[in-house]
């Protein structure tokens, strides 16, 4: 698993040196060797004349300083080895080791909550990372500790005592001890110690942050929790200690119903947008054509109810610092008032808010589809996908994953119906070159599929035998560059509501939206293989919706399949 990547007992231990501020007084001195220890690749990128001038805190740099507490006491030693390389020279650390003495003392570099301690029993320990956790941070970011205590021993060697999932720990508290467990057995006993910022991408296209200078600051500071040399014996741990094993990060983006949760999916993707589209919160069928095209404007789909505007979009737009809006639909689906309010209380000039729509849903994306072929020039492609059946259920699974293939392609999404080609798809397929139909024979049947082959050029269909696995089907048309399986987002196969607005904010990322059993009932069970697959490659997973679409039980049940 990628997620996981350092040194096996069957590596040569790492160089150690010692501690970098006890060789060098002067600040410039140290920026001198964090630049000269920079990986290759960025030797184009203007460098900063000292370390004091590094980005500061918050930054997307993902060289930036962080404040921190040294995680282990003073005495110990480390290097920059973030770029070096692991897996056989196929991937590379992305994160800092600090060595020491078997059993020392790891600390909180930040406050947080504990979100994966490894499970009550030995026999849970993960392969790789052996005893550790993960801590979301007050600061927003992350932190990992990975290897602790001693590869032979069991949860009361490694962690403190009483530590459980979901506890709230103190910047500088007792996590545990220092160790080799996992992969590193047999090597030096060390802590790898990971930073992650959503915020930040670093040259090897994760969102991690390298620990280095941190670490270098906090030793500069003399922040650490204690002296050097502080050990005690690892004692039991108390009642409760050793929670459930959550062996990735999966983490959430929602909000308290469907509106806020396409504001918090627009957070996630986006720190500014001049253009933004607005689509209805209650249909799937113009939202999921609305997300090529805010792919294209790189910017978001806020969703809107009928009233009016809510204020959670109006905040939105004013964070983003957008000056233009489309609004996708007609009246009978996003109203008169949302489009006035854009003006009124967004603050936007009256002539950039553009309406586009059309008499139905089908004329509405074909709409869409001409405003992206004239953006993106070159050949038109489109993706096909069920645009209404007497059962919803049946129709919005393979047209959301429709939307996002059309984000990553830049290729719309004209609709059909289970039974015929609308006039206005039909007339729009006459000029498409390559048409790609999602969805199986029981959404678009083969009737439908031939008569579009006698409108495009050329079709083909990506399905699979159920929603979860076409979903899998359009991902795995994609991993031919296009995007990375580093981090995994899910969206309920149950029901459309949440993941409206997540196409263009999974596709800005370059990564993959896959569905899930929100209630976690087993009816995704086939996607079980296909993470497993491609497990080495996942970092992470993040669901898309409250516990009302994605279940805990179910965000648990992503994060054992990735494993």
């Amino acid at each position: 698993m990628a997620m996981f990547e350092w040194a096996t007992g069957a590596q040569a231990p790492y160089p150690v040196t010692m501690p970098l501020m006890r060789r060098f007084s002067s600040w410039v001195l140290v920026g001198v060797l964090v630049l000269s220890l920079a990986p290759a690749s960025l030797a184009a990128t203007p460098e900063p004349p000292s370390f004091s001038a590094w980005s500061a805190d918050g930054s997307s740099d993902y060289r930036q300083v962080v404040d921190i507490t040294f995680p282990t006491a003073q005495g110990a030693t480390y290097r920059d080895d973030y770029a070096g390389a692991r897996g056989g020279g196929t991937r590379t650390h992305r994160a800092t080791d600090i060595f020491g003495t078997m059993g020392e003392h790891v600390y909180a570099a930040q406050g947080g909550q504990i979100v994966w301690m490894p499970g009550q029993d030995p026999a849970a320990k993960h392969a790789t990372a052996g005893y550790g956790m993960q801590i979301r941070g007050t600061d927003g970011r992350m932190y990992a500790y990975y290897h602790l205590g001693p590869n032979s021993g069991g949860p009361s060697t490694a962690l403190a005592p009483g530590l459980r999932k979901g506890d709230t720990v103190a910047r500088g508290q007792h996590l545990g001890y220092l160790g080799d467990s996992g992969n590193a057995a047999g090597g030096s006993p060390h802590l790898h110690f990971e930073i992650h910022d959503d915020r930040v991408t670093d040259p090897y296209g994760s969102n991690r942050i390298n620990p280095y200078a941190s670490l270098v600051d906090a030793e500069a500071r003399g922040d650490y929790p204690v002296a050097a040399g502080a050990r005690d014996d690892p004692a039991a741990p108390g009642p409760g200690a050793g929670p459930e094993a959550d062996p990735l990060l999966v983490d959430r983006v929602s909000g308290p119903h469907r509106v806020a949760t396409a504001v918090a999916l627009s957070e996630a993707g986006f720190e500014e947008a001049d253009h933004v589209v607005v689509a209805a919160a209650g249909s799937f069928a113009d939202s999921v054509a609305a997300g090529p095209l805010a792919a294209q404007y790189g910017g978001p789909v806020l969703t809107t109810m009928a009233s009016s505007l809510e204020q959670e979009v109006v905040d939105e737009i004013e964070r983003l610092g957008a000056t233009r809006a489309t609004v996708i639909g007609g009246e009978a689906a996003v109203g008169v008032q949302p489009e006035r309010d854009l003006v009124e209380r967004a603050g936007l000039a009256p002539s950039r808010v553009d309406p586009l729509k059309g008499a139905d849903r089908y004329e509405t994306a074909v709409a869409i589809a001409e405003v992206v072929w004239s953006a993106a020039g070159g050949a038109r492609a489109a993706g096909v996908a069920l645009g209404m059946h007497e059962q919803e259920d049946r129709a919005w699974p393979d047209a959301l994953v429709a939307g996002y293939h059309g984000a990553v392609t830049g290729a719309p999404v004209l609709l059909v119906d289970p039974d015929a080609v609308p006039p206005a798809t039909a007339a729009a397929l006459d000029e498409v070159e390559e048409a790609t139909v999602i969805g199986g024979t029981a959404v678009v049947p083969d009737a439908v599929f031939e008569t579009i082959e006698t409108h495009a050029t050329a079709v083909r269909r990506l399905a699979g035998p159920d929603r979860y696995m076409t979903a899998a089907a359009v991902v795995t048309d994609l991993l031919d560059g296009r995007v990375s399986v580093g981090r995994v987002w899910a969206a309920t196969g149950r029901t459309f509501a949440d993941a409206l607005a997540a196409a263009p904010v999974v596709a800005a990322k370059g990564e993959v939206l896959l569905l899930l059993d929100g209630a976690d009932e087993g009816r995704d069970e086939r996607l079980a293989d296909w993470l497993a697959e491609h497990a080495d490659i996942i970092e992470s997973g993040r669901v898309i919706g409250g516990t009302a679409a994605v279940s805990e039980d179910a965000r648990g049940r992503l994060a054992e399949h990735i494993s």
